[in-house]
């Protein structure tokens, strides 16, 4: 794939994991620019990989907005039913937490909920789908890895 260095003939990834690669997207990129890759779906894990990183980014900008002040627990408990129902499982699992320790279990919560709907909701298109090869995957319309309706909020 690349040589880089005297000596280092590069990475030699699978073609597997260069399709995901090529792939790879986010609500960030620019798919435009991406036409000439179209199959219509990746593979299960560049799949796997979209969706993670999606995880992250908003969950570090949950925190992130937390910490700068732009966002509040109070408003989110009021607004968020994911924020509400994470935050009522840290109070009742854990006493007197401070903020900051209290902040990041409420996240991690979050994050738990959200890998635990996507695995659900993923097993369950799968068998729906009959897929039963990489190819198929690949001919696919739509994502198999994704949130519920109700988990992606």
């Amino acid at each position: 794939m690349e040589e880089k260095y005297p000596g280092f003939r590069g990475l030699n990834l699978t073609w597997e994991t260069r399709e995901g690669l090529a792939k790879h997207h986010t609500p960030f990129d620019h798919p435009g620019h991406r036409r000439r890759l179209a199959p219509k779906s990746p593979s299960l894990e560049a799949q796997v990989a979209n969706l993670s990183d999606e995880l992250t980014y908003c969950s570090h900008d949950l925190d992130d907005g937390l910490e700068a002040g732009l966002l509040s627990e109070k408003k989110l408990n009021r607004e968020v039913k994911l924020w509400t129902r994470a935050a009522r499982a840290v109070k009742d699992q854990t006493a007197n937490l401070p903020d900051e320790t209290r902040r990041y279990f409420i996240i991690r919560c979050i994050i738990d909920q959200q890998v635990r709907d996507v695995v659900e909701t993923t097993e369950a298109a799968i068998l729906a789908s009959g897929v039963r090869s990489a190819d198929d995957v690949r001919l696919q319309p739509d994502p198999l890895v994704q949130h519920s309706p109700r988990g992606a909020g």
